[in-house]
């Protein structure tokens, strides 16, 4: 069934994106779109012929995108869910109009698409999760992408759908030839991206690099952890088509599960990683430490929204591996609490779901680890709202109200 859209356009049901046809068209659509968009030529080229019409992107333009996409972005999975995309566009926002390199770009519709980017860069876990990546043609960048800009048409110019269309497409940023499992044999493309100088001191090609930057800015710090977690449920519960009747197939995930709640991180690479050890993977991919985050040096302003992400982690880890006073603990209030935590950082409709596998797998936990997780709980809703208003502090004036607006749903317990 399709969903309707005030553009006018319906976007087509999940079964016409998994269908032969339906991957073959989005397949056609980014193949067309590399070529015209990811080089450096056709990249500048798209950028000055948006620039020739380009509009300011206010709070009343970003709101009347944002409505076209509404009814994708609430039924987004755990995780990669509708809060995610909330605060990824609150960053979008507060990058380019605080950072020094962006700033100084040739290309206001460069910019432009870097927050286009940033706030409808996961639309398309809608269709397909994350971690569906590697089962078909297209993924949820390719569909998404594919969406956007089916769903922006008369809204903003064409020569700046392109551009953003394009950093959607190629925000996920893997490095090689990504081998999928249908068709046999496939092997799906890294995306181009490059910083380059049409006129001197004047960076071009920074749509998908903001893209990225916002998204990492949410794949990092405390929150991190209960989206970690989450996500991890939800893949876990795609497992059965009626989880809470399924005892044993809760018991085949068990280990894992359990294991995303380890208090502690451990020496060398354990696998499955508890929810702290992945966060702190990502942490420590920062600042140059990896190809990921080559260009960072370049955005001071950005790479210091990072150092506080990064601090942030380090922090909860600390928090959690403190011993807890148990005297005043209680197991029922504990655990409604992190409950309360985790719905406030996800807003998904499909948390609830989610939820029946944490709550038996933190039922399972002994009393001492639900105390530290508790502890870190309160940690992390007070430096989850510290955060989400950092950002909301650095929007700028024309967007400020679009702004207020996201922050607002983020916080609502």
């Amino acid at each position: 069934m399709a969903v309707e859209n005030p553009s006018g356009y319906n976007i087509p049901s999940r079964e016409y994106f998994v269908s032969h046809e339906g991957q073959e068209e989005v397949s056609r659509f980014i193949e067309n779109l590399r070529a015209e968009v990811g080089n450096p030529t056709g990249y500048l080229e798209t950028c000055k012929r948006a620039d020739s019409h380009i509009e300011t992107l206010d709070s009343k333009k970003l709101e009347e995108l944002f409505a076209r996409f509404e009814s994708l972005a609430e039924n987004t999975p755990p995780g990669h869910d509708i809060n995610h995309i909330r605060r990824d566009t609150i960053a979008g926002l507060a990058i380019p109009s605080n950072d020094p390199f962006v700033k100084s770009a040739f290309s206001e519709a460069d910019i432009q698409a870097g927050i286009l980017g940033s706030i409808f860069h996961d639309i398309g876990t809608a269709i397909f999760k994350r971690y569906e990546d590697n089962h078909r043609k297209i993924a949820h960048a390719e569909v998404g992408a594919y969406i956007f800009w089916k769903l922006s048409e008369g809204v903003i110019n064409e020569d700046l759908r392109k551009l953003a269309t394009y950093a959607i497409a190629a925000h996920t940023h893997f490095l090689k030839p990504l081998p999928v499992k249908d068709p046999p044999g496939y092997e799906r493309q890294p995306y181009w991206y490059e910083i380059f100088y049409p006129q001197e001191g004047r960076p071009c090609g920074l749509g998908p690099i903001i893209t990225r930057f916002s998204d990492r800015l949410d794949a990092n710090g405390a929150s991190h952890v209960v989206r970690t977690i989450l996500s991890h449920a939800d893949h876990s519960e795609a497992g059965g088509s009626d989880f809470a009747g399924e005892q044993g197939f809760f018991e085949i995930n068990k280990e894992s599960l359990v294991t995303f709640f380890h208090p502690y991180v451990r020496e060398g690479k354990p696998m499955p990683q508890s929810g702290l050890e992945h966060t702190l993977m990502f942490a420590n991919s920062n600042f140059g430490n990896s190809v990921y985050s080559r260009d960072d040096h370049l955005f001071p302003f950005a790479e210091g929204l990072m150092r506080i992400r990064v601090d942030d982690i380090k922090e909860l880890i600390r928090v959690v591996g403190t011993p807890p006073d148990m005297m005043e603990f209680s197991e029922a209030e504990g655990k409604l609490f992190v409950k309360s935590v985790m719905k406030q950082i996800s807003g998904s409709n499909d948390f609830e779901r989610s939820w029946q596998v944490l709550s038996q797998v933190w039922d399972g936990l002994n009393p001492e680890i639900q105390a530290r997780w508790v502890n870190g709980a309160r940690y992390i809703q007070r430096s989850y709202t510290e955060w989400v208003n950092l950002l909301l502090s650095k929007a700028p004036a024309d967007q400020k109200e679009f702004a207020q607006e996201l922050a607002g749903k983020c916080l609502q317990m």
